[in-house]
């Protein structure tokens, strides 16, 4: 079974005028505190995920927010999977995403963290019609999805079963 990790960024510090640019935003309190509860839940294997392959690879936005969130994710969780981080996440498409997951082969469980509205997309994108709902992507939302398929290499878009979405931990 193939799984994808979708984790959106933890709650950041607003773009104000005459504050910090987009790219370099920092998490809050709230955010380091989502991130941490997040990876304390999973650190704890929720009966859900039992099953389910943990991330071998992670592929991570440059911009801060989503690295202080991988940071605090991995730290509270004891996963430890290799971590790539991409420039290209920042700004991707959904279908930038898709064209990205098909360049692991090999790989069995991966995770993307990067931004909003690009996961929701490609989530919604992933999974089964069934399954699609337009659910918002709330900060620090991560929605794990399995496919039958051996390695996401080999995934189709449309195939996915949501097995775990989870958000507003802390």
């Amino acid at each position: 079974m193939a799984t994808v990790w979708l984790l959106r960024h933890a709650k950041a510090e607003k773009d104000g005028r005459g504050g910090p640019t987009d790219f370099s935003r920092a998490l809050t309190g709230r955010g380091r505190n989502q991130a941490t509860a997040l990876g304390k839940y999973l650190g704890k294997e929720p009966k859900k995920l039992r099953d389910t392959p943990r991330p071998e690879l992670v592929l991570c936005s440059t911009a801060r927010r989503t690295q202080e969130t991988l940071a605090a994710v991995l730290g509270a969780s004891g996963l430890r999977p290799k971590v790539e981080m991409m420039d290209a996440i920042y700004e991707a498409t959904e279908d930038d995403l898709k064209y990205l997951l098909t360049g692991y082969p090999g790989v069995t469980s991966l995770m993307v963290v990067g931004h909003q509205p690009t996961l929701g997309l490609l989530r919604e994108d992933l999974l089964q019609s069934a399954e699609r709902s337009e659910r918002p992507t709330g900060v620090c939302a991560l929605a794990v999805v399995s496919f039958p398929a051996d390695v996401i290499s080999e995934i189709v878009p449309g195939t996915g079963r949501l097995m775990q979405m989870t958000d507003k931990l802390a």
